[in-house]
């Protein structure tokens, strides 16, 4: 048997999305696509004998990294090949200079990435929109002049500058954004995509509120997704209220480094994968 840990290109993507569907990560796969046009070394697969098994990543943001996709086919797990694969990764990322690295955990691989050196900072709430509600007149976009702002505003609280990730989500649909400013400066701002809800980022719960019904209001899928840090004691409340409901509970686990940002600002991820 030969196994080899290599990185992922465009032509794995079919596979990979087998995987990652079958491991319950649906929309991974898209989401890798994405992230290989701004990170095209992030992501790695796991051949054996010629074959692809698994698959795991990581997006870098400065000394950050976000690990993320982390699966195997069914039929081959039990065997090790996910824990190599993140193994490498890791050796990759210290080898890089990372100082943090961050990933949400589900209850299966908790103990895993205990034994790899990652403590939990908090928990994270998955959500899916049942029954929609949102009102009231919708915020403006946020307009090229302001992606500068809205970039180092978005640092000030998740704790690391995301600009390749957040000017690439604005650059697909600049029209799934929406932004508030007050006393001449950004303090909130959200997107979103037709299947998820986030990232919304503010410094008032009002905003929040405003900015998640202007977002709701936008042609989406009808199971929406959207994920919220459990430090935020508003968020649940506020997705509650506008028909999502709870389906899951996550981790947020670090290794190295400090607990990030403020995650009271934090209304809702951009995905469980980039935090």
């Amino acid at each position: 048997m030969v196994e080899r840990i290599r990185p992922l290109v465009r032509a794995d993507l079919a596979v990979v999305r087998a995987i990652t569907d079958a491991a319950g990560l649906t929309g991974a796969a898209d989401n890798i696509s994405r992230y290989l046009a701004w990170q095209p070394d992030g992501y790695r697969v796991l051949e054996r004998d010629g074959v692809v098994v698994a698959c795991v990543g990581a997006v870098r943001f400065g000394r950050t990294a976000f690990v993320g996709a982390m699966a195997v086919l069914p039929s081959e797990q039990r065997r090790g090949y996910g824990r190599r694969a993140l193994e490498r990764l890791l050796t990759e990322l210290d080898h890089e200079g990372m100082e943090t690295i961050l990933l949400e955990a589900t209850d299966a691989g908790t103990p895993l990435y205990r034994q790899l050196g990652f403590v939990v900072d908090h928990e994270t709430y998955a959500y899916r929109l049942e029954s929609p509600r949102a009102h009231g007149d919708p915020l403006p976009g946020i307009p090229t002049d302001a992606l500068d702002e809205v970039v180092a505003f978005d640092a000030s609280h998740f704790g690391a500058v995301r600009r390749d990730l957040l000017v690439g989500m604005w650059r697909e649909h600049p029209e799934r954004s929406a932004v508030v400013r007050r006393g001449g400066r950004v303090v909130a701002y959200g997107m979103c995509t037709r299947t998820r809800l986030g990232p919304v980022v503010a410094e008032a719960r009002e905003d929040a509120e405003r900015l998640m019904d202007t977002l709701l209001l936008l042609p989406r899928d009808p199971l929406m997704a959207a994920h919220a840090p459990l430090p935020n004691e508003h968020a649940h409340a506020l997705l509650t209220t506008r028909g999502f409901h709870q389906v899951r509970r996550l981790r947020r686990m670090r290794r190295g480094g400090h607990p990030l940002g403020n995650p009271g600002a934090i209304y809702t991820l951009v995905n469980a994968a980039t935090g």
